[in-house]
């Protein structure tokens, strides 16, 4: 199949499509309609209401309804072939015309799908494509999900029998040593082919696999990680690791191995070629060394059979490549999960789809971003929460080295949200799951499917005993090479009203492990969220289960990550959550009290729920970094927690001084890297360091103020009461014998505040889709973040209109706001704001001038090429 983006030239209009109007008002100014470039987030350019259906669930954003229309030549060599538009998401109920004919409906936002269009194409003409979207229903999920065609989509075209649409399939059978390093991997590859003629076929099928050489970009990437933070008891030794010089001629051109069958495929319908190949010195993936192969499948038809062979005078032939990584997973309660013959304890962290002020756009440039940001910060793995991810997502795992746990669904049948997918769940999941999975089992990063969260029927409620096997069985159907998980947590619901109210899990510890037998029966490995105190009793009850922590909270990471080492049946942990995102709002807020103020503590525990963030509260507010990437103090006590020998000073305002801080189970104490605070002098507050070392030191201004035994059951934290004194603040920690490990020191940040830019990217592709973020920070002449008296800031480029580059977001990582991402004006949030800059077509450099009332403007060149 020939396979090309078609993101460009679309015609979005923020309501159903019709046709006289669309006719007479698309090229018109002010008419609603807008020229633009796939993909597109329609719900983040619009304003958040006090009054939005779904509230803090998703961050007081509204639904609605908006089309997508775009006029697409198709050459009239095409006709005789079988022609797809592949979609990889689009959010919200969503109907798919052709030339004013409907051709499907597609309800689920997270899975991609690809639609026959042959018999609706005009050939050597233009047809007309138009995409509805119904974001209307809310609410709708319980965290922000965007709305429109948010992910990429392409056209597919090919012969009457063709490699079907994610019909490669390569997977490892095994893997043989020699001298610990990997000698054989025998790989099976199943290629499924689509014959859509009157008449059997047999067709010729070829497999070619080729090492892919990295990028610059990928190494550097790759081994970047923070050189600090250790394996937290990964096994140390680099064993499997294969030169590259094993697999290249003696040119030094790397080397292809080729191998081929034929199949018999009947009339108007499909098959699957199984291929067997064995790739000697192979060149293995995982987290360390991220070793990818080009799949390139070729078929060609021999000729129709009936009772003989009559062959083809002009053969059909198609061609598809995919990418793929050579590894084996085992898990077992004795080793727990071992990544080619190497135990590996998963980091993880649960992400959400959204990517900050962008929306939920997935843009290769912000999945990757994303996910380096992770693997820097000392994560070897991430979670799908609740939903499947984009294409982008996953190449971008594949490429930088991070395990993926991939989720389906976050609900069966009984629905969490009035419009969510419990609607539908009966009719579609066997679709949903087909789809996503034939999509994503090529990608090696994927090590574990989940099958849902948080299930509701986890008890046995309604048909849930029976639902979560059919769907694991299913799951192997597609792809039995990955153990298959589901997330479970606590019996707070899923019993039924008698139980719930008088819940036995309150007087016996084990009924709750034994209730769910039937549920989790069928996984290979038991997700718990928030259970990790139910480790050791579950070991013992169940003594060949394997489970990993699928979510936990960040404040107790210390004793969570310790419960995770100690028992090898638990491969791992996955912290709720990595990246801040938008919906869940407040979740992981605090509350300031009177101390001693019992009432006024009972009411703010109230408070700490989501559902209760008033408006404008947006954000959830729980994560190692902000939705911009910037680093969080709690990050700092992840990594100390891995193993990380750092430190890491941050404080809390002195106006909190007297007050009594209560943390939501999701939450982290309210602290910042901040010794800038205008008008407190002499005012006390609270240090915090977060140390592995035996010792810590505190000194200000070159004066000691204090030295303590860091306590390591305190979670790694030492406070310190200081009365504040502008100036410069270090924290040392040292050893037994006072030796310095590592410090960290905060400076006061002057008044004379100035604006500075600082791209991560100058120049960028024009092809509409690239990306560069600028941070954007309010500084004294010394180059010191101003963390206080935030400004109103405004942005914009030169150049503008389509096909020029875009201020796709621009925006601070401020919880509580009720400003537009989109509209390039923001207030900063602790002096900092971030710019994202979408190339568009056109190669024309483009400048980014940022301003505040009183301050001089602040501008940077990009290259668009």
């Amino acid at each position: 199949m020939i396979i090309e983006k078609i993101n460009k030239d679309w015609v979005f209009f923020p309501g159903k499509f019709d046709l006289f109007h669309y006719r007479e008002n698309k090229d018109k100014t002010d008419s609603g309609y807008k020229k633009l470039i796939l993909p597109h987030d329609f719900m983040i350019e619009t304003d958040v209401k006090p009054e939005a259906s779904a509230g803090p669930a998703m961050g007081y954003y509204e639904g609605g309804i908006g089309s997508y229309t775009k006029e697409l030549f198709i050459p009239s060599e095409y006709e005789g072939e079988q022609i797809y538009l592949n979609f990889d998401g689009v959010m919200g109920y969503a109907s798919i015309d052709v030339n004013g004919s409907l051709v499907t409906h597609h309800h689920y936002g997270y899975t991609p799908f690809a639609v026959d269009i042959t018999e609706y194409v005009d050939y050597g003409k233009t047809n007309k494509i138009t995409v509805n979207v119904n974001a209307s229903m809310q609410p709708s999920s319980r965290w922000y999900t965007g709305a429109g065609i948010y992910r990429s989509v392409s056209l597919m075209h090919g012969p009457k029998i063709h490699i079907a649409n994610d019909g490669i399939f390569s997977h490892t059978d095994r893997i043989t040593y020699t001298d610990n390093k990997a000698s054989t991997a025998y790989v099976v590859t199943e290629v499924t082919i689509e014959n859509h003629t009157a008449q059997r076929k047999i067709v010729d099928v070829s497999v070619a696999f080729s090492p892919r050489a990295k990028s610059d970009t990928e190494c550097n990437a790759v081994t970047s990680h923070t050189e600090n933070v250790t394996d937290g008891g990964n096994e140390a030794d680099n064993i499997n690791e294969t030169n590259i010089g094993d697999i290249t001629n003696s040119d030094g051109v790397l080397n292809t191995i080729t191998r081929r069958d034929s199949v018999s495929i009947e009339a108007n319908s499909s098959t699957v070629a199984r291929i067997r190949t064995s790739i000697n010195n192979p060149l293995l993936w995982d987290d360390r060394n991220p070793n990818l192969y080009d799949v390139t499948v070729n078929i060609e038809e021999i000729g129709s059979f009936t009772t003989r062979l009559i062959q083809t005078a002009e053969p059909m032939k198609d061609s598809l490549s995919t990418t793929f990584g050579i590894r084996m997973i085992t898990t077992d309660s004795a080793n727990g999960l071992m990544i080619n013959n190497r135990p590996i304890k998963l980091k993880g962290g649960c992400v959400h789809h959204d990517n900050g002020i962008l929306g939920a756009i997935s843009l290769y440039d912000s999945e990757y971003r994303k996910i380096l940001l992770h693997k820097e910060n000392g994560y070897n793995a991430v979670r799908s929460a609740h939903n499947p991810p984009s294409s982008e997502f996953l190449r971008a795992c594949d490429e930088l080295g991070i395990y993926v746990i991939d989720e389906a669904f976050d609900s069966f049948e009984i629905c969490k949200q009035p419009g969510d997918y419990g609607l539908l769940f009966d009719k579609l999941w066997k679709e949903d799951m087909h789809s996503f999975i034939t999509r994503d089992r090529n990608h090696p990063s994927i090590i574990i499917w989940s099958t849902g969260n948080e299930i509701w029927e986890r008890a046995g409620l309604g048909r849930g005993f029976d639902i979560a096997t059919k769907l694991a069985s299913y799951v192997r159907s597609l792809d039995a090479s990955r153990p298959v998980t589901n997330a479970f947590c606590a019996l707070w619901s899923g019993l039924c009203d008698d139980e719930q109210c008088n819940n036995p899990c309150d007087t016996n510890p084990s009924f709750m492990i034994t209730r769910s037998e039937p549920f989790l029966n069928n996984l290979d490995v038991v997700g718990y969220n928030y259970l990790d105190n139910d480790y050791e009793l579950s070991g013992k009850l169940h003594p060949e289960r394997v489970i990993v922590g699928t979510e936990s909270v960040p404040k107790l990471y210390d004793t969570i990550w310790a419960n995770v080492m100690k028992h090898s049946f638990v491969i791992g942990d996955f912290t709720w959550t990595s990246m801040d995102y938008i919906g869940e709002a407040g979740l992981g807020k605090s509350v300031f009290c009177q101390k001693g103020n019992e009432e006024e503590i009972k009411q703010a525990v109230k408070a700490l729920a989501s559902s209760e963030s008033p408006y404008p509260w947006r954000l959830a507010k729980d994560a190692d970094f902000d939705i911009n990437g910037c680093l969080l103090p709690q990050s700092g006590f992840r990594r100390v927690v891995w193993g990380d020998k750092g430190t890491y000073v941050f404080t809390s305002s002195p106006e909190l001084y007297d007050m009594e801080e209560v943390v939501s189970f999701w939450g982290f104490n309210y602290v910042y890297p901040n010794w800038t605070y205008y008008g407190y002098e002499g005012k006390n507050l609270n240090v915090y360091v977060y140390s592995s070392a035996p010792k810590v030191a505190l000194y200000l201004n070159g004066k000691l103020l204090d030295t303590k035994e860091n306590d390591l059951a305190n979670h790694f934290t030492t406070i310190f009461d200081v009365k504040y004194t502008p100036g410069e603040l270090t924290a040392v920690s040292l050893d037994n014998d006072g030796n310095e490990i590592s410090s960290a020191k905060l400076n006061t940040a002057k008044e004379d505040a100035h604006i500075r830019l600082t791209p991560e990217k100058t120049t960028i592709n024009a092809d509409g889709e690239s990306l560069s973020y600028v941070l954007v920070e309010l500084v004294d002449s010394d180059g010191l973040l101003i963390q206080e008296n935030d400004m109103l800031l405004h942005a914009s480029l030169t150049n503008t209109g389509y096909g020029h580059a875009t201020l796709a977001g621009f925006g601070s990582a401020n919880p509580i706001t009720d400003e537009n991402y989109t509209s390039g004006s923001f207030t900063s949030y602790r002096g900092q704001c971030m710019a994202i800059i979408r190339s568009g077509t056109i190669t024309e450099d483009t400048t980014l001038t940022v301003s505040a009332k009183g301050l001089s403007d602040a501008k940077i060149d990009l290259h668009i090429i």
